[in-house]
């Protein structure tokens, strides 16, 4: 990418002060030779991001909150049952209006101008909705305050500007899917930030379940999930009764946050590299 004079003169600046992998990795990126990043560090046959992948720092499917401290106090502040109850209550208004109208009319309900979805899917398989928090780094404040409380609780999980933002490779966002959903198999773009996926609705009768690398796991209500998503994932709803409004959408909040192995240095040169796309 082409940077201003200023921009470049802070980029080295981070370079003389940054880990040696900094100045490796941003050369590479520099000579094009992204491919060599991810071959030279590849350490599992599903791990194959868009961009590359960012050597010495851990990169595993899934990470439990015994790997870092970091971890468990955002588990712990997500996953008590008041936050929980908080946050469910603001991405059912979001997805379905008032609760007296729960699967009742939601296309109605999100066309307003504050309420505009958007939609993607991987596959003609089913229907992924998503209401973004932060898109692609960019924080969206008209957003956020159609569910504050969530924004709260996050600030609180993830102290210390440790969310991924200012940089387009990080998301927050509501992810809703329908029974029969299936989200094919796909990999993020590096592993400079991890994924926290936290279930706030599921359907306890249904079978939903996500897949990192060659580990299945099921969807609990309130119970998270931390993994690197530049390896291989999808994610199956599967339902033998894709039409009735008995059978619950599952929805999670997903969040995007810098690996905790990054130093200030890597995170503003990350920032600077990779921004947040002009509007």
């Amino acid at each position: 990418m082409d940077l201003s004079e200023s921009d470049q003169e802070l980029l080295n600046e981070l370079l003389l002060s940054g880990p040696p992998r900094l100045f490796r990795t941003v050369t590479a990126m520099s000579e094009c030779n992204r491919a060599l990043l991810i071959d030279q560090q590849q350490k599992h046959p599903f791990q194959r991001p868009s961009l590359f992948i960012y050597p010495e720092i851990a990169s595993v499917p899934f990470f439990d909150e015994q790997q870092h401290p970091m971890y468990a106090h955002a588990l712990n502040t997500l996953q008590d049952p008041n936050n929980l109850a908080l946050m469910k209550q603001e991405c059912q208004h979001i997805f379905y209006g008032d609760a007296d109208t729960l699967k009742e009319n939601d296309d109605e309900l999100l066309s307003g101008p504050k309420l505009d979805r958007i939609f993607s899917s991987t596959n003609k398989e089913g229907t992924w909705n998503a209401f973004y928090l932060v898109n692609q780094g960019a924080v969206d404040h008209e957003r956020i305050a159609l569910c504050p409380e969530t924004w709260r609780i996050l600030q609180e999980a993830f102290p210390n500007h440790a969310l991924c933002t200012g940089s387009g490779i990080g998301y927050v966002y509501f992810s809703r899917i329908k029974p029969g959903t299936h989200i094919t198999p796909h990999c993020g773009v590096c592993n400079l930030k991890l994924r926290l996926q936290l279930p706030l609705q599921v359907d306890s009768h249904q079978e939903v379940k996500i897949r990192v690398a060659d580990e299945w796991r099921t969807y609990v209500e309130g119970e998270a999930m931390i993994f690197d998503d530049t390896f291989n994932h999808e994610v199956i709803f599967k339902s033998d009764d894709t039409n009735s409004a008995a059978v619950m959408d599952r929805i999670v909040l997903l969040v995007d946050f810098w690996h905790p192995e990054l130093t200030e240095t890597e995170i503003k040169a990350t920032q600077l590299l990779l921004p947040p796309p002009d509007d």
